[in-house]
């Protein structure tokens, strides 16, 4: 089962396509329908979202995105709401038949624009499986970022089962000089922004999650044009069976430098 999200700033917005079939073209099931889920009173809300729609895509326009609320594919016979608890639930369970056994369920686009005409968009969803608590998120930030740029800032996505809003810490690191360059804090269950130092855009600086996992998106913005970039986890990058021993040296430097500040 995927999440879908989006992003808004006080100079970006973003709106969501989802495709009504899977990865394979297979249309899905027709009463499939849009839902929403937001904390509220620290339990989930379940809403029917509104949307615009044909018959290959939902669309999630701006107004229904804000940086808490996520989108998911189901409909009234397998969401099972108790109507008597007035769309309220505990915990995300697996809203619809597509397990995360399957590759890939579905995707969405998410567009990020401005109001000068400048946009980008890539594939996006979020999948169940990282909806948990602990791990660690290592990415370099030079190849995805623009140093020379206007402005540059990641936008990071977390998502967990529970309805809890708990802050994290994030860090610049540079392992050349094993010095943090800067940090602060990122909030689960929410659309994060991280502004982006153009200092800080150096081939030996990384952004280091400590115990949150999520998805980072590297946007750039130069004379109100809009790049947006993503990454995958550093064991994709290494072609050699001990890949995830190898990445788990990586992470543990990089918490012994966290550790000795």
């Amino acid at each position: 089962m995927n999440f879908f999200f989006g992003f808004k700033n006080e100079f970006i917005r973003s709106e969501l396509t989802i495709p009504k079939f899977n990865f394979q073209g297979e249309k899905i099931d027709n009463t499939y329908k849009v839902f929403s889920a937001e904390i509220l009173n620290k339990s989930w809300k379940i809403d029917q979202t509104q949307i615009n729609e044909d018959d290959n895509f939902f669309k999630i326009d701006q107004s229904e995105i804000n940086n808490k609320k996520i989108f998911f594919l189901s409909n009234n016979k397998e969401l099972k709401i108790d109507k008597n608890n007035q769309g309220f639930l505990n915990t995300l369970f697996n809203f619809n038949s597509f397990t995360d056994n399957d590759l890939v369920q579905f995707r969405s686009n998410l567009k990020i624009f401005n109001s000068k005409g400048g946009f980008s968009s890539y594939q996006s969803d979020y999948n169940h499986n990282l909806c948990r608590q602990g791990g660690n998120i290592l990415s370099p930030i030079s190849p995805l970022l623009n140093k020379n740029a206007d402005e540059n800032f990641i936008i990071f996505r977390n998502i967990l089962l529970e309805p809890d809003n708990n802050n994290f810490k994030y860090y610049f690191i540079c392992l050349k000089s094993e010095k943090i360059l800067d940090q602060g804090f990122i909030t689960t269950n929410k659309s994060n922004e991280i502004k982006v130092d153009n200092s800080l855009i150096k081939d030996s600086v990384f952004l280091f999650t400590e115990n949150i996992l999520g998805i980072p998106i590297f946007v750039t913005v130069d004379n109100d044009h809009i790049s947006m970039e993503h990454t995958h986890p550093p064991h994709q990058y290494i072609l050699t069976k001990d890949n995830f021993d190898l990445v788990k040296k990586i992470k543990n430097k990089f918490k012994e430098i966290v550790l000795s500040q």
